[in-house]
């Protein structure tokens, strides 16, 4: 699952000074991306759907 932080939260722990961190709008683009980059490639669709959905 895809953890949102705020800037507030990453400030404040010290373990999470030193990692990079991308918009979340760009993490979903990219999942679509690759998803209908493996419908079109044969994948099953409806099983991806199931996967996504738990």
């Amino acid at each position: 699952m895809i953890k949102k932080y705020t800037r507030r939260l990453i400030n404040q722990k010290a373990t999470l000074h030193d990692l990079e961190f991308v918009a979340y709008n760009d993490v979903e683009q990219l999942l679509t991306d690759v998803l209908n980059a493996a419908v079109d490639a044969g994948a099953d669709a409806d099983k991806l759907k199931e996967l996504l959905d738990e």
